[in-house]
């Protein structure tokens, strides 16, 4: 699947569990792993470039999205030297890795973990009442500076980004690449009209996209 539609699935579930639990609410409470990289390619993925790009896109997005959203992102720096034979699973010698890296980072929890007398004298409804504030700006957020553009096949997400990169432009995360089509998000009104200025409704064409490689 798509990395970022893997991405809107992990924001939307750890929305939904800080709405309706609402204990859960401190960095350590949600902890999301990276994903391992993978060489065993398949249809939609039909080359190790283009899976390893799709498992590097989500990795970078979901460090983002932990950031964003106040959880926690744990990276094991699994590589692809360290994969068995069939390009899927761990080596035997390397899957002490997980376990040191679990350890550690409950370690480091229990050495930091401080109990804040704000927390502890907050009620459970005004907790819930915050997430759900939390939720509904999120949500809101994500249906306002949006910019959507016809989008050819031959444009990749790094292609995408450097060219956005190179005219100067500001955007928050790539929301979607489907049916032909992108959208943009952007932090605010006015980086969106910039954008809206630069970016032509042919402006990821086959034709562009040629052009762009050749001044590469």
């Amino acid at each position: 699947m798509p990395a970022l539609r893997i991405i809107q699935q992990v924001e939307a579930i750890a929305n939904m569990i800080r709405l309706n639990h609402h204990h859960i609410d401190h960095l350590e409470k949600i902890t999301i792993a990276a994903t391992f990289p993978c060489l065993k390619v398949s249809s939609r993925f039909p080359t190790i470039d283009l899976l390893l790009n799709n498992i590097n896109l989500y990795n970078q997005q979901l460090e983002i999205l932990s950031r964003r959203l106040g959880f926690s992102f744990l990276d094991f720096h699994i590589t692809p030297e360290h994969l068995h034979r069939d390009h899927l699973h761990l080596q035997h010698q390397y899957k002490n890795i997980l376990h040191t890296t679990i350890v550690q980072y409950f370690d480091t929890i229990i050495a930091k973990q401080v109990k804040s007398p704000q927390s502890q004298h907050r009620t459970s409804t005004a907790i819930t009442r915050r997430n759900k504030r939390r939720y509904e700006k999120l949500k809101e957020k994500q249906q306002q500076h949006i910019l959507t553009r016809s989008l050819s096949q031959s444009w990749t997400i790094p292609d995408i980004k450097n060219i956005l990169k190179h005219h100067a432009i500001k955007f928050a995360r790539i929301c979607s690449v489907a049916n032909h089509k992108i959208r943009i998000q952007f932090n605010n009104t006015k980086d969106q009209q910039h954008a809206d200025n630069l970016i032509s409704l042919t402006f990821f064409d086959d034709n562009n996209f040629a052009i762009w490689h050749e001044q590469k």
